[in-house]
């Protein structure tokens, strides 16, 4: 299934995945690597995947964190957690770009351009 194409420049659903997917690996790379980054506003923001882990354990989601590895009630997660909780966010990240793309693309004047205006003889 091809993508769905907006404007001129062709942004389709898998583009702007890309570039999300982009942009949030260089902010976890800054989360991961400057504790000052960590501690800022988007650094909170880009937090918010990998502490899911927990939030999709306490809602049912067994195996995602290692019970016998804890230190301040902070389990260390399995390697299954960290893969189930990447699948999540990847998906809903696809499914974000597909709808974005669609909305432009359904604003997307069709054609060449807006019809032209009728003439004033009445043709």
């Amino acid at each position: 299934m091809a993508g769905v194409r907006v404007g001129r420049r062709g942004r389709s659903a898998p583009r702007l995945f890309a570039a999300a997917v982009t942009v949030y690996g260089l902010g976890l790379l800054g989360w991961l690597r400057w504790p000052a980054f960590a501690e800022s506003v988007i650094g909170g923001i880009v937090a918010i995947p990998p502490f899911s882990i927990y939030v999709l354990e306490h809602v049912g989601v067994p195996g995602l964190t290692d019970r016998g590895d804890c230190n301040w009630m902070w389990c260390k997660p399995t390697t299954f957690g960290i893969l189930f909780t990447t699948v999540v966010w990847l998906g809903a990240a696809w499914c974000a770009s597909a709808g974005i793309a669609r909305l432009v693309g359904s604003r997307r004047i069709p054609g060449d351009g807006p019809p032209a205006p009728p003439s004033a003889r009445g043709e």
